[in-house]
């Protein structure tokens, strides 16, 4: 971890989430609820920017990888979505979205 990025206090677990296949790439796509995550959510990734992300740790590895926020889906004023994408260019999540049920 570089000197600037902040740890993830609370890197939601991998296994919470339904892991979509990419057809004819060797990447995946990570899909969750928030309700599942008991109040882990968004953190701040750098102490010198204001960047929201998520950390999800491997039940396999231990590994935890971070993610950024690229988009908020609103409906009637209310979020919907959150989409992130790896810091991380070799990880094989290429794209995580959780929804606000």
């Amino acid at each position: 971890m570089k000197s600037y990025e902040l740890p993830i206090a609370n890197p939601m677990p991998l296994e919470k989430f339904t892991t979509v296949k990419i057809p004819g790439q060797k990447v995946f796509e990570l899909v969750g609820e928030i309700s599942d995550f008991d109040g882990q959510h968004f953190q701040r990734l750098y102490n010198d920017a204001i960047d929201l992300g998520i950390g999800i740790r491997s039940n396999f590895t231990g590994k935890v990888e971070r993610f950024f926020m690229t988009r908020e889906d609103h409906e009637e004023g209310s979020p919907t979505a959150w989409h992130f994408a790896p810091l991380d260019g070799s990880c094989r999540v290429s794209h995580v979205v959780i929804f606000n049920d």
